[in-house]
């Protein structure tokens, strides 16, 4: 199949469904263009030049202060950070991430850096292999929604969702409506608001609605300016309002406020064949209503052959580092996510919807009735299954026949 037709058929999908125009004309827009068309030597160049860079930068420094209370430790720090940046333009963070403080033989240091891939790297293992129309599906959470929902894979139920200062039912085909009959849909029960196109749980905001008026993040309004309000937000940015999910027994103990969720990392081989390379169970910390481990989360290991979860908890903050009652698990009888198997085909069967995808991290929560598919991600955070699974996203890509055998510090395409 060529990549071509592979890019316009979730599209096409899409408005054969009759999806609003707006929308899909605003999908255009969601995804910037990584894939530079310099060749690959300079674009490797430019990857070495911003990662010693960012090493010599004052932020570095900071982090180098923090993580060593010794001159002479801040020194050899420094020299190896400029080494791997030099290698294979690994940044200063990369270097505390992955906990390369302790000396390495010169066998265990290229294999590093034939295994991991740094910050400065990581549009070579996503944007750049994958395609920029799906990439674009997926970041917009309402057309993602629309599209698994028509190929009856499990989704969070969608009750309305807006586009160019329009309200919708969804649907084949959606259903516009008018901002009075929203009190006739929207009832009792509580549910998210969402921006279409948001990132790491920003923006999105829970409500309740009872039989008088809506209570959001704690403060009680009439459900009139509540939807008045609503109706704003959605003239700029399109929006779509969810039911709230319950998590299954055994996780909601993880986090009582918020929905935990699993981001599970899937990759098309040359063959077309999907194959699961690392996964991770996220939880809110304290109160908070997301899981985002960029946001503020935890995170833990989850092993892909048996759904097994790791002992230690990992944020993305690396200092001050979280202390050791934090960092171990703190449910001691949830030693496997439930319905695993579920997950694991669920999202095999998420990424052949997108066959112009070759990597994505899916977002599935674990409800007492099974899995359900929150979102999938065109750019996937290779931190979290470099440093919470300890995967090295080169090796695991290699491994799965996703891209031949890298050069030193380099993806062969």
């Amino acid at each position: 199949m060529s990549q071509s037709s592979q890019d316009t058929r979730p599209l096409a999908l899409l408005r054969a469904s009759g999806v609003p125009p707006s929308l899909l004309e605003c999908n255009d827009k969601t995804v910037p263009l990584r894939d530079w068309e310099f060749p690959r030597c300079l674009r490797e160049l430019a990857y070495r030049w911003l990662a010693i860079a960012d090493v010599c930068s004052v932020k570095a420094g900071r982090l180098r202060q923090d993580a060593s209370p010794g001159v002479m430790g801040r020194s050899r720090d420094m020299v190896a950070q400029l080494v791997l940046a030099t290698l294979a333009a690994f940044s200063a963070r990369d270097f505390y991430a992955y906990d390369r403080r302790h000396p390495d033989s010169k066998s265990q240091l290229l294999e590093f850096v034939r295994s991991y891939v740094g910050y400065f790297r990581r549009w070579e293992v996503r944007e750049r292999v994958n395609s920029r129309t799906e990439s674009g599906i997926l970041r917009n959470k309402i057309l993602a929604n629309l599209l698994l929902t028509h190929h009856h894979l499990p989704s969070p139920r969608m009750v309305l969702f807006s586009s160019d200062s329009k309200w919708y039912l969804p649907g084949e085909p959606a259903t516009e409506i008018s901002i009075d009959r929203i009190p006739n849909i929207l009832k009792t029960g509580e549910f998210f608001l969402k921006p279409a196109c948001g990132r790491w749980g920003q923006g999105v905001k829970m409500f309740h609605i009872d039989a008088y008026d809506v209570c959001v993040d704690g403060v009680r309004m009439p459900l009139a300016t509540f939807l008045g309000d609503t109706d704003q937000e959605a003239r700029h940015v399109p929006m779509l309002v969810e039911e709230r999910m319950v998590n299954h027994a055994s996780l909601a103990a993880l986090s009582e406020s918020c929905l935990n969720t699993i981001r599970v990392m899937t990759v098309m081989t040359q063959r077309g064949d999907i194959r699961l390379f690392a996964a991770a169970l996220r939880f809110a910390k304290g109160s908070s209503i997301v899981d985002s481990w960029s946001n503020g989360g935890l995170a833990v290991s989850v092993d892909v052959s048996n759904g097994r979860l790791g002992s230690e908890v990992f944020s993305k903050a690396l200092f001050p580092e979280l202390p050791r009652e934090e960092r171990d698990i703190r449910i001691p009888h949830l030693v496997e996510v439930p319905y695993w198997g579920d997950v694991v085909q669920l999202c095999m069967r998420a990424h052949r919807v997108f066959p112009g995808m070759q990597s994505v991290g899916w977002d599935v929560a674990v409800t007492p009735n099974g899995p359900v598919l929150t979102e999938g991600n065109h750019d996937w955070d290779v931190v979290l299954p470099q440093r919470v699974c300890r995967v090295g996203v080169l090796r695991a890509l290699r491994e799965s026949q996703y891209i031949g055998k890298p050069r030193l510090g380099g993806v062969s395409t």
